[in-house]
């Protein structure tokens, strides 16, 4: 399992705050408490947001960048004791078998050379009957520079990921998707021709400012926007989609 170098990813904006919204909701909706494992992390943002509702949060990404981000976040904080911030490849963390309540996994499935092997991983650190919700780009969403610049391997087809989540051990509860009408047209009108004009060194890439859209760095329109897009999941058929989050429970 390897990740390819991320270039591009959108830090915030009206896309990512209305993913963190659903994986959240979504998660509070299975569990009242319990330990939680963020799969990929970042600079924590979902980590927060779960640890804040009371959960006990294991944030693990392969990026010392994030990893140190993210301690610094939460140093000499309340929250410090409820997180837990490991460096490390998602095949590589040790921790007991169902040691975890819950996985989730936010836009990082699409980074990995090897899927299949991380979704046996989340199989075997959850619980029986533990909860996992994932995000995923669908193909319908179509192949743009933001994904090569983001460093991803793939989008999905719904129908093949739902078999792999099958194939590794997991039962399908829920499947939100969205596209129709306001993500497609952010997506196509802003987010594109951002990223087809963004030019990011690695240096660059430091400066988290370099890795958001001109409404991203806006927090009221990201949040308004955000729950604009909400109305999408009321219209759009999960097959049609261009971004889905997949909530399963092991078998």
């Amino acid at each position: 399992m390897s990740y390819k170098n991320n270039f591009l990813i959108e830090r915030s904006g009206p896309r990512h705050f209305f993913r963190l919204m659903l994986l959240k909701l979504l998660l509070k909706s299975s569990l009242a408490k319990g330990r939680i494992l963020d799969a990929g992390c970042g600079d924590g943002a979902l980590t927060l947001k779960l640890a804040k509702a009371g959960f006990q949060v294991y944030g693990v990404d392969a990026s010392q960048q994030w990893c140190d981000t993210l301690r610094q976040k939460i140093k000499d904080s309340p929250l410090e004791k409820r997180i837990n911030v490991f460096c490390s490849r998602l095949e590589d963390v040790e921790f007991a078998p169902g040691f975890f309540d819950a996985v989730v996994s936010g836009e990082v499935l699409e980074h990995l050379q090897d899927d299949c092997a991380a979704l046996d991983k989340f199989h075997y650190l959850l619980k029986e009957k533990g909860v996992l919700i994932v995000s995923i780009p669908l193909v319908n969403k179509g192949w743009d520079m933001g994904d090569e610049m983001g460093g991803h391997v793939r989008l999905y087809v719904l129908k093949d990921f739902l078999s792999i989540l099958k194939q590794a051990g997991f039962k399908v509860n829920k499947v939100l998707a969205w596209a129709f009408p306001f993500t497609w047209i952010y997506n196509k009108f802003v987010f594109r021709k951002w990223a087809n004009q963004i030019r990011c060194t690695e240096d660059e890439i430091k400066n988290p400012r370099h890795l958001i859209t001109m409404i991203g760095k806006n927090n009221l329109v990201s949040l308004i926007l955000g729950l604009i897009f909400l109305v999408d999941i009321l219209f759009t058929p999960p097959d049609l989609g261009i971004g889905v989050i997949v909530k399963a429970s092991k078998l």
